[in-house]
């Protein structure tokens, strides 16, 4: 999500020449974190790469400017939640 969110408001700031960073960023972090071990779900990280990064681009557009700290915690505090509830899940 933050991939698709930085392409989007880095090519309003800097253009379309160094837009393509942050995808490549996020690339690097699937490709160093989420295909090693033989137990990993490739396609699941794959998709989850490419649904985050859609869903980063609309944000872009539909909220132009960052949301408030509070909002942030919120949202942070939310994904953790989630983040420990998969890894329950994941681990039972």
């Amino acid at each position: 999500m933050l991939g698709g969110l930085g392409m989007r408001r880095r090519r309003k700031a800097v253009g379309r020449s160094r837009a393509w960073v942050p995808i490549a960023a996020a690339l690097a972090l699937l490709a160093i974190l989420g295909t090693g071990g033989q137990r990993v779900d490739v396609w699941a990280h794959l998709f989850g790469l490419l649904f985050g990064g859609v869903l980063g681009i609309l944000i872009a557009f539909v909220a132009p400017h960052p949301p408030g700290l509070r909002v942030q915690w919120a949202c942070g505090s939310a994904a953790l939640g989630v983040l420990a509830y998969c890894w329950i899940l994941a681990l039972r």
